[in-house]
């Protein structure tokens, strides 16, 4: 689970930023409050301000240092990513991760040149013990050249194996590689280093990230899942969408085809021809956006792909609606609504604007319903939001509520409600929009407008 997100220079955020999922000695919600490794984390935050006060900047800084874990700088768009509203811009932006894998803690973070898209420092530290971390890892550039350094000594290593490693990883091109990435492919190697390396990645496979513009393909679990099938169609049914079912409809593959970009059906064509007999009933893909959803799977006998159409009851068996005739707050629905599901898996969820086309009891609802699950697998939400019902201290604590504010410099800055040292009996949203906290739009005079 997180403990402690750690970024500089990215978006509207020039300074060190520090976003915390420690509990603090607050007593109100206790179930609110997970226990591991003796540390007291929180199972959601959520972060509120005005539209361009940096909120979006906070999940982008987020969503690109996963995707620099999980994909490689070479696949992530570094280009404009640094603060650069100021006479001097700065290059590097730095990113770190403190967080609990496996029973472990750790602190694993990188910088990174946006001009260059490459990698000029990164570290990996073992934290079980707060007074003596362990350096699994340490890599920083010395006058150019990539030096890779470990704390750890034998018998746990072999000190052989890793001068190797070493000579081969920095004498190569690798300013575009993480050290993590890298030793996780040598996971063959059981030197105790690779064992810390391959928690820490499967760690950051754990986040699942949602923008406002993003359909969510958690759908995908439909086919074949009748139990999460059932789960989804009772929280729709729970949250008054009118529908009552879920029905997936065969169609012809060729109608819809006809309807697909090229590169899409010849992926869909080239991959089920290609799939081994052993995989061919658990594979299913997928192609949607906001108005229809379709799935295809291998086909039996002359139907070479099956095509089934998303759709959905609304009492009637007969007649079945698609997705583009939902109300907005239902597609939405439809798309955060199996995220309960997700999370009851051990993930952790981050979503901007959670309550985009939603009734605001929808979205206080939506979080109540997180919060009431069995959490331990150690799932949490993060959550962004205009939504002031949130800013609520019988739905909340006061250390699960974040602002972040864009000052006359440009420069957004984050920080806790736990600031302010505020009662459990406060109004916190009276006090929000009367400007206490900050964290709120000003809009100047229209005559400042004129010509």
């Amino acid at each position: 689970m997180l403990i402690r997100f750690i970024f500089e220079n990215f978006g509207s955020f020039k300074d060190r930023s520090e976003f915390s999922m420690v509990a603090s000695k607050v007593a109100r919600h206790p179930a609110h409050v997970m226990e591991f490794a003796k540390k007291r984390i929180l199972r959601s935050s959520f972060v509120f301000g005005a539209n361009a006060g940096g909120k979006t900047s906070f999940f982008r800084a987020l969503e690109f240092a996963v995707d620099i874990v999980r994909k490689g700088i070479r696949h992530v768009d570094c280009s404009g990513r640094n603060f650069r509203l100021c006479n001097k811009p700065s290059d590097n932006g730095m990113f770190q991760f403190d967080f609990i894998a496996d029973g472990h803690v750790y602190s694993y973070g990188f910088v990174v040149s946006y001009s260059t898209v490459s990698i000029i420092a990164e570290w990996l530290y073992l934290c079980d013990d707060a007074k003596n971390n362990i350096c699994i890892f340490n890599r920083e550039n010395v006058k150019n050249k990539i030096c890779v350094q470990t704390g750890i000594a034998e018998p746990i290593i072999d000190t052989n194996w890793w001068d190797f490693y070493k000579k081969d990883f920095v004498g190569g091109d690798n300013s575009q590689t993480l050290v993590l990435g890298d030793l996780a492919l040598r996971s063959a190697e059981n030197n105790g280093i690779v064992e810390h390396v391959l928690s820490v990645t499967k760690w950051f496979r754990r986040f699942t990230l949602i923008s406002p513009e993003q359909i969510y393909n958690g759908g995908l679990y439909l086919r074949g899942d009748e139990a999460a099938k059932a789960k989804l169609e009772s929280y729709l049914r729970h949250f008054d969408t009118g529908i009552t079912k879920i029905v997936l409809k065969d169609v012809d593959y060729d109608d819809v085809a006809k309807k697909l970009p090229s590169y899409i059906r010849d992926d869909i064509q080239h991959g089920f021809k290609k799939m081994p007999d052993g995989l061919r009933d658990r594979i299913t893909a997928s192609v949607s956006n906001d108005k229809v959803a379709y799935f295809f799977s291998p086909g039996k006998g002359k139907v070479h792909i099956r095509a089934q159409q998303l759709m959905f009851e609304h009492g009637f068996k007969t007649r079945l609606f698609e997705r583009r005739e939902e109300s907005d707050g239902t597609r939405r629905l439809l798309d955060i609504l199996p995220l309960l599901i997700t999370l009851e898996s051990g993930a952790i969820v981050v979503i901007d604007e959670i309550d985009r086309s939603l009734h605001t009891k929808a979205t206080t609802e939506f979080i109540k319903q997180f919060l009431e699950q069995d959490n331990r697998l150690g799932s949490q939400l993060i959550a962004t939001t205009h939504d002031g019902e949130v800013l609520d201290l019988d739905l909340l604590r006061q250390d699960e509520i974040w602002f972040v504010e864009r000052g006359d410099d440009y420069v957004s800055r984050l920080f806790p409600l736990t600031k302010f040292k505020v009662r459990f009996d406060m109004s916190v949203k009276k006090d929000y929009l009367l400007g206490r906290y900050g964290a709120l739009p000003i809009f100047g005079r229209l005559g400042e407008l004129e010509p």
